[in-house]
């Protein structure tokens, strides 16, 4: 569910193990920097919560819906000791970089709260490591799958089979709907482009540019925090860039 109505949605399924290369592994990147977020995004609390609550005071399953928010994040890494080469400014260890990301993930996502996970959850950790972090961790998950995600990351008990993409439809804080490609590898084209989807990616840590219908949604771009819907539209209207297809157009 999204703060402002239900969620649908529909992915490939993800079959056989995580694909090996050398050419994925972690490495350094200057990219952009990462954006600094409020500890916690604001919530639908206002008229519209009471609007509802005092049009059907028992309508529980209602107001609990609005209360619900949906987020998106990639590329957490847990207990990849190999990620401190993109975050060696900030941690020195990788138990210092997992409390992180699960203190910045709680910080903002609730238990009641969904969260899609763009791919790479973890990395070189045991299947224990990946469990007990799995647990600390609020909200429904689902996984669209990166790379680095092998069977001990598959196996633990997401709220829907992991798949290799997905396409969802979403509300945003003020009702509107808006139609997502999620996927782990970022897309110069993607399904729906022409009808206004808008594409969330992880894995190049930061790296690409944004442009007005597409970015990165991995920790290294949003210090190290899952981000709502809304912050990624704001993220795609300031980029200067414009999908080229769209470009050639005078389109953005």
């Amino acid at each position: 569910m999204s703060k402002a109505g239900a969620t649908h949605a529909e992915g490939r399924r993800v079959r056989g193990p995580a694909p090996v290369g050398g050419q994925d592994a972690a490495r350094p990147c200057p990219g952009r920097g990462p954006v600094h977020l409020d500890p916690k995004p604001p919530r639908p609390d206002g008229i519209e919560r009471d609007a509802v609550a005092g049009a059907n005071p028992g309508g529980t399953a209602i107001l609990t819906a609005l209360l619900m928010a949906t987020f998106f994040t990639a590329d957490t890494h847990f207990g990849d000791p190999h990620i401190l080469r993109h975050q060696r400014a900030r941690f020195d260890t990788i138990g210092a970089h997992d409390e992180t990301l699960i203190a910045r993930w709680n910080a903002v996502v609730g238990p009641g709260d969904s969260v899609w996970h763009l791919g790479d959850f973890a990395a070189h950790a045991s299947r224990d490591h990946c469990a007990a972090v799995f647990a600390r961790l609020n909200g429904t998950k689902r996984l669209v799958r990166g790379n680095h995600d092998s069977n001990r990351v598959l196996d633990l008990p997401w709220a829907e089979p992991p798949v290799d993409s997905a396409r969802l439809s979403i509300r945003d804080a003020r009702g509107t709907e808006h139609r997502l490609f999620l996927s782990h590898y970022a897309h110069r084209a993607w399904p729906g482009l022409w009808r206004e989807t808008r594409h969330l990616y992880g894995h190049s840590h930061g790296c690409l540019p944004d442009t007005s219908r597409s970015c990165d949604v991995g920790v290294d771009a949003w210090d190290d925090r899952p981000a709502t819907l809304d912050a990624i539209l704001a993220r795609q209207a300031a980029a200067a860039l414009v999908p080229e297809e769209l470009a050639a157009l005078g389109l953005r």
